[in-house]
């Protein structure tokens, strides 16, 4: 019984403590959550376009644009595809966010720099952009930074895939992700990054005959914005 009061109160002390020394990032992040909240349920065609590719995965075949990347949908089947699914996936997307910016903070903050500077930056100015995670940039940004934190190849690896998965155009930051590690770790890191594609390119290879279909259609369509989504 002692024991159990003991831990309690360890538990309790922790935790006051955590809040005390993070209050700024705490704040700041409960803002940029009931943001992200408010947009997953207020939906734009681009959270409803992958609320419906989730649904296609998960058997419901209604609508699909195959220019989509598709973790977003795959996430959404994965919570079930139904009218929570895009809310749990966005705040998903927050909480891996907010621990990507906890461990930069952590870094940078404790080397001199500001904390309502580099929390508010980095929390604030995604919230400047409406939708911010309309395109699910919050959670590809998210993976991203994650990845950045990591000393590990294949986890490096694994969650950049992830990434790129996420919003197609994140394949521009591979060079900050080479430059993050040795070069002896390239092998490692790009082996597991594109097998993390694998199978998405069977897929497109076998709904299409083009194994790279989904990324043509969506350079397609952003280089010329008279071309018109492709569903199915």
């Amino acid at each position: 019984m002692q024991m159990a009061i003991t831990k309690k109160a360890t538990s309790r002390e922790f935790l006051f403590r955590f809040y005390k020394e993070n209050i700024v990032f705490i704040s700041l992040f409960l803002v940029f959550f009931a943001w992200q909240l408010y947009q997953a349920l207020h939906p734009m065609w681009d959270q409803i376009v992958y609320s419906l590719q989730g649904k296609w995965f998960c058997g419901q075949p209604i609508y699909f644009e195959y220019l989509r990347p598709p973790f977003p949908g795959a996430l959404n089947c994965l919570f079930g595809a139904g009218d929570l699914a895009p809310i749990l996936s966005a705040a998903l997307a927050c909480v891996v966010f907010g621990y990507a910016v906890w461990l930069l903070g952590k870094k940078y903050v404790s080397a001199g720099v500001n904390p309502f500077v580099f929390f508010g930056l980095m929390f604030i100015f995604p919230m400047a952009l409406f939708p911010s995670n309309g395109g699910w940039d919050i959670f590809a940004l998210a993976l991203g930074l994650l990845a950045l934190t990591l000393e590990n190849p294949f986890q490096k690896g694994f969650l950049f895939g992830l990434s790129t998965l996420t919003r197609y155009n994140y394949w521009l930051f591979l060079p900050a992700m080479l430059f993050s590690m040795d070069k002896k770790k390239w092998p490692a890191f790009f082996s597991i990054a594109l097998l993390m594609w694998v199978p998405w390119l069977v897929y497109n290879y076998f709904q299409s005959g083009d194994a790279l279909f989904s990324v043509k259609e969506s350079i397609l369509l952003n280089s010329d914005i008279s071309n018109q989504p492709k569903g199915h």
